[in-house]
């Protein structure tokens, strides 16, 4: 009851707090979010049986494994929900190619994901999976830097792919630095990480976009972009739309620079919590 007291307190303040600014709900909800939530890692940490054991994090190895799941994460997740809308809503595509445009990224995993362990059993766990969040924030990087269009949209999905397949060796790296007897524990916080960060991702990129497209549209224009392409329409007020869809592409290309900076930080993050001398295959045995 705690951890979802705390998580869902925590995404409302984030979310409330992005459209309505420091008000007395988003402090109110912030307050309880930080309470439920310190509450829960005191208790964790205090019980022989924890919810989730907390003390795992005491370990480098775990502790970046996780932060690999949860940064990766919190960025699919936001540039998956914006890239869906930009596709549809911007380009005019219908579903169907909206959903076949996207196949870059699984292409890039598809590709990576076996090579993966073939790299690490090389030249180590640490660079192959701190490389692959450089990889991918350089796929943000390219949708930051290069004109918004579909040729380079692609090409970032390919990259972000690409370095999501490092992901096939974090469960690896998380499970080497956890004790046999907490196998259970630590397959529960690297699977909560994946949640949290998909949570997070929505919550906070998500909420980053949705204030960098208000400050580019008209007082009152919907927060839906969806719904102020419908008033324009409506309205057969072109120009409101243009803008609406500037206003759109903007965000999504200010968001790809923040998520090219997280994945660099989590990047630099894991290479200094890994162990150089990491073996997964010794690991594994």
């Amino acid at each position: 009851m705690l951890s979802a007291v705390g998580m869902t307190s925590l995404a409302y303040a984030i979310k409330h707090g992005a459209k309505e600014g420091l008000d007395v709900w988003t402090v109110l909800t912030a307050a309880v979010a930080a309470l439920a939530l310190t509450w829960f890692v005191r208790r964790c940490l205090r019980r022989s049986d924890p919810l989730l054991d907390l003390r795992l994090f005491r370990n480098g190895a775990f502790t970046s494994g996780t932060i690999a799941a949860l940064a990766t994460s919190i960025a699919m997740a936001a540039m998956a929900l914006l890239l869906a809308q930009w596709m549809q809503l911007v380009q005019g595509y219908s579903p169907l190619e909206t959903g076949v445009r996207l196949l870059p990224m699984a292409v890039g995993a598809g590709i990576c994901s076996p090579l993966a362990p073939v790299l690490a059993a090389r030249i180590g766990a640490r660079p192959v999976l701190s490389g692959g969040l450089l990889v991918s924030g350089a796929g943000f990087a390219v949708v930051y830097l290069l004109p918004l269009d579909y040729p380079s949209v692609a090409v970032a999905l390919l990259l972000i792919g690409a370095g999501m397949g490092a992901l096939a060796i974090a469960s690896a790296v998380i499970m080497s630095g956890s004790p046999a007897e907490k196998a259970g524990s630590a397959a529960a916080i690297e699977e909560t990480s994946y949640e949290v960060g998909g949570t997070l991702g929505v919550a906070v990129l998500g909420s980053l976009a949705a204030a960098l497209y208000r400050s580019e549209v008209p007082p009152g224009t919907p927060e839906s972009l969806g719904t102020a392409l419908e008033i324009a329409a409506t309205a057969q007020d072109a120009a409101l739309a243009l803008q609406a869809q500037r206003a759109f592409s903007d965000s999504l290309v200010l968001t790809s620079g923040y998520g090219a900076v997280l994945m660099v930080v989590a990047a630099a993050l894991v290479w200094w919590r890994t162990p150089a001398e990491l073996d997964l295959a010794a690991a594994s045995h």
